[in-house]
């Protein structure tokens, strides 16, 4: 038996990630965060990556790489009114990359990370702005954003996202998936039979399985 340090014991949201053979657990509202080490099975507790206290967050963990990001800071230019800030674990402690902004057109009240996902190196960041997408981000592994096409679903809510034979696979409130293909910085919309909003999804291996309280959607992407 083990136990969880403070950091989760408040029933509050915290971010989690396999990295490096460890449990990795952020609470970002607090910046704690602490490591579960299978070999030892012991807690340790790590610095967190200091960005700013707010939702959503996001702890990804591939390739070598642990990366956090947050969004909702304003920002101290006129160019952007929303920012997604980012920091890597680098040799023992926190890098932050420049932070990128969502166009002015984008309220701060509700332009935010709706969704990220780690591909090979890639970090890939897309928002949302109420009920239309808002801009996709790249995070290289130089710790650089290169900016990409929004995702072509205006849901607003993000279900899920897997990664799926290299491909980020999307899924929303609504019967349609969006595929992000990181080699050429580019998403595909899909249309598919399911039910008209898709609350949850899973990666059988072979499938998507996209569900809501009643129906199930079932997509084969190709090969």
């Amino acid at each position: 038996p083990f136990e969880l340090p403070d950091l989760a014991r408040d029933n509050l949201t915290f971010e989690a990630a396999w990295w490096d053979s460890s449990l990795i657990v952020w609470r970002p509202d607090t910046d704690q965060m602490a490591a579960y080490s299978l070999e030892t099975e012991l807690w340790s507790e790590l610095p967190g990556p200091g960005l700013p206290a707010s939702y959503p967050a996001k702890l990804l963990a591939g390739e070598g790489r642990l990366v956090a990001l947050s969004s909702g800071w304003p920002s101290s230019t006129s160019a952007v009114s929303w920012d997604v800030i980012a920091a890597e674990w680098i040799e023992g402690g926190w890098r932050q990359a420049e932070p990128v902004g969502f166009p002015t057109e984008f309220s701060s009240n509700v332009a935010h990370i709706e969704a990220a996902a780690m591909v090979g190196s890639a970090v890939i960041v897309w928002g949302e702005h109420g009920t239309d997408p808002g801009p996709t981000w790249i995070l290289d592994a130089a710790g650089q954003w290169t900016e990409a096409p929004p995702m072509p679903i205006a849901s607003g809510k993000a279900a899920g996202s897997l990664v799926v034979n290299g491909r980020i696979v999307a899924t929303t409130e609504s019967p349609e998936i969006a595929v992000f293909a990181p080699e050429t910085g580019t998403w595909t919309r899909v249309i598919g039979p399911g039910p008209a909003s898709v609350r949850f999804s899973i990666w059988t291996g072979t499938e998507l399985l996209g569900w809501d309280d009643a129906s199930v959607l079932r997509w084969t992407p190709p090969e």
